[in-house]
């Protein structure tokens, strides 16, 4: 619809507001993609993707959007934003191939709280919001060790750490 009326949209609003609302359009269909249980559908204009590489074309799409120099926070689950992935490419290792050292992931550790997410339905889909709890974390895990520290907040810096299986 937005390509095929584009030039009658862009007379009503203008090119900067088709722009946005083809984009919003789009990440509301990477959704629907990412969602569907049949990867088969022929609606579908390419082979079904990872959540991250929906996530890495909506930020690539940012970046290149945006003036020099801009910042931005992504806020997502850490398996999104760490640079050394063992599932296979996310937005983090996406993110430090394109941004190098001006790419910063911070990870919060909050070693108990309450928190909202999507049901995980056993088809891989993403159900209804659900709150959980966490308790504290066991005696001797990271939160407990961060949690003892009694400086509020505590800012570990892990970004210059060496390859190092015990760090």
């Amino acid at each position: 619809f937005f390509d095929i009326n584009k030039d009658k949209l862009i007379a009503a609003a203008s090119a900067e507001e088709w722009e946005k609302a083809s984009k919003y359009t789009k990440v509301m269909e990477h959704w629907v993609e990412a969602n569907i249980e049949d990867t088969t559908l022929s609606f579908l204009p390419k082979p079904k993707q990872g959540r991250d590489e929906y996530m890495i074309e909506n930020v690539q799409y940012l970046l290149d959007k945006a003036e020099p120099n801009t910042k931005f926070m992504v806020w997502a689950h850490h398996s999104h934003e760490a640079t050394n992935n063992s599932f296979g490419i996310n937005i983090g290792s996406y993110l430090k191939k394109r941004l190098g050292t001006s790419y910063y992931a911070l990870d919060l550790e909050c070693n108990k709280g309450t928190f909202q997410s999507r049901v995980a339905l056993s088809d891989g889909r993403f159900g209804e919001l659900k709150s959980d709890t966490i308790p504290p974390g066991p005696e001797q895990s990271l939160s407990w060790y961060l949690s003892q520290v009694y400086e509020s907040p505590l800012f570990v810096d892990l970004g210059s750490i060496q390859a190092n299986p015990i760090v």
